[in-house]
């Protein structure tokens, strides 16, 4: 668990959209490959399913649940174990994981033209986190009311934006550095210990499915 002393660290586990190895379907739970297939772009099943084999071998122990319709088909991602945010943009895929509420997202500046980050794409990814962070909140009072043991949500956080605090990323190197915009938020008051930052550490993600797709090779 996290000090009470040292903020909370937040790992990113970076990957491109060329790490979608037809072979890692194998490696798919059978609902999540349903509700793969089912988007007709092969880019977005390629984003999804690259994102899904990484939330899969981090938090093995995740689901996922709408805070709208109650649906575990889809939604946001949660664990017993951690919390868990997804995003992807394009070629890139990210998965955030940590032991404290964390909502995370990324964009391609172009993508976000015409909007509120037209002029400065942070401005974008930042409310973007937020709404992830919320949205895991939630989903996780929605399994819980359900009776479903998951990772505890500190009571009364992110009641207002007053109380989320949100911090931008610098994107790794080789992996679309100045085209992407990138930001994670989290909670900082209504919870014991309230934070006013988060440490970020960078994985790649790219090498840990490599490493999944060898297993899979020499499995007998």
């Amino acid at each position: 668990m996290t000090a009470a002393t040292e903020p909370p660290t937040v790992t990113c586990w970076w990957a491109c959209l060329h790490s979608a190895d037809i072979r890692l379907k194998t490696l798919l739970r059978p609902a999540d490959s349903t509700r793969i297939q089912q988007f007709t772009q092969p880019s977005d099943r390629g984003r999804r399913m690259v994102a899904q084999v990484l939330v899969d071998a981090l938090a093995p122990d995740s689901t996922r649940l709408c805070p709208e319709c109650a649906s575990r088909s889809h939604g946001a991602v949660v664990a017993r174990s951690r919390f868990v945010s997804v995003s992807h943009a394009r070629s890139l895929v990210v998965v955030a994981v940590s032991d404290w509420p964390v909502g995370i997202d990324v964009d391609h500046a172009g993508d976000i033209r015409g909007t509120t980050g037209a002029t400065n794409p942070h401005l974008w990814t930042r409310r973007e986190a937020v709404v992830k962070l919320r949205g895991i909140r939630d989903a996780t009072a929605t399994l819980a009311c359900a009776g479903v043991s998951v990772c505890p949500w500190p009571q009364h956080a992110v009641a207002t934006a007053g109380q989320v605090a949100t911090t931008d990323l610098v994107i790794p190197a080789g992996r679309g550095t100045g085209r992407y915009a990138a930001s994670v938020a989290w909670p900082t008051s209504g919870t014991t210990p309230a934070h006013s930052s988060m440490t970020v550490v960078h994985r790649d993600g790219d090498r840990l499915i490599a490493r999944l797709l060898g297993k899979q090779q020499t499995a007998p």
